[in-house]
């Protein structure tokens, strides 16, 4: 049992904590050495790169173990493949852009001051660290706080202004929940049929007369045209349970408030 425990949802659960606000102190806290000056270095030095690297590794662990211990290993596991996946086309694109000479341009279109080559490999490796960081962090940070919780709340106020704010407030927080999960089991399943990551898995009939290679533009269609649209009709699912609460809030009686208001 505690063993499936861990597996499944961990055994320390956020949302029991009360009130809500220790529940964001202590996300801050753990969000606090990527914002603070005495933090950790936000790139990397090459005076002292193995230092900062294993000051942003020991961070990363540290995130990981937090979530791990909040959620369990499954939903860990999930939200580690779309980070790295978002981290690794982070460094590609960067490397890539370098290559071309994008970056370049970019520098003589603003009129600054070209950096060193190696300056900006480190400055990508610590993108890739604060990636690897936040993601989990941010998904953690989202479903500590149940939209639920936000409509119970907002169905007790006597106000009809806070009231409407408050449940405007809870229908985009339930929305950006849904669009987390969504993206990330969109991630995963990308990632099973694409082990890597821009190269799918059945791409035999590819090679040949040049009309077999065409086939990647069915692959690319697919890539720009298909998930996209996926991941939006997955992420309205939760648009029936948004009219829901907000018929249950519109039911309450609008005359009992304005006395009150009175």
């Amino acid at each position: 049992m505690i063993a499936r425990r861990f597996i499944d949802s961990g055994w320390l659960g956020l949302t029991r904590i009360r009130p809500w606000w220790v529940r964001l102190i202590l996300l801050a806290l753990l969000a606090a050495p990527l914002f603070g000056k005495r933090g950790l270095h936000p790139t990397l030095h090459d005076t002292h790169v193995f230092v900062d690297i294993g000051s942003w590794t020991a961070y990363v662990c540290f995130i990981w173990g937090f979530v791990f211990v909040c959620v369990g290993v499954n939903r860990l596991i999930d939200w580690l493949s779309t980070a790295f996946m978002l981290a690794l086309v982070l460094l590609l694109t960067g490397a890539l852009l370098r290559k071309l000479g994008v970056w370049h341009f970019i520098e003589e279109l603003l009129r600054v001051a070209p950096k060193d080559p190696d300056v900006v490999n480190l400055a990508l490796i610590a993108q890739f660290f604060k990636v690897i960081a936040t993601y989990p962090l941010a998904l953690l940070t989202l479903v500590s706080f149940p939209a639920s919780d936000l409509v119970r709340w907002a169905s007790q106020l006597s106000s009809r202004r806070p009231r409407t704010w408050t449940l405007r407030l809870a229908i985009l927080l339930r929305m950006l929940q849904n669009v987390a999960e969504v993206v990330t089991r969109c991630m995963v399943a990308w990632r099973e049929e694409n082990p890597q990551l821009i190269v799918p898995r059945f791409r035999a009939d590819w090679h040949g007369s040049l009309f077999s290679r065409l086939g990647i533009l069915s692959w690319a269609k697919d890539l720009l045209i298909i998930w996209p649209r996926t991941v939006a009709m997955q992420s309205l699912q939760a648009v029936p349970f948004v009219v829901r609460d907000f018929r249950r809030l519109a039911a309450l009686n609008p005359e009992t408030s304005t006395n009150r208001e009175e």
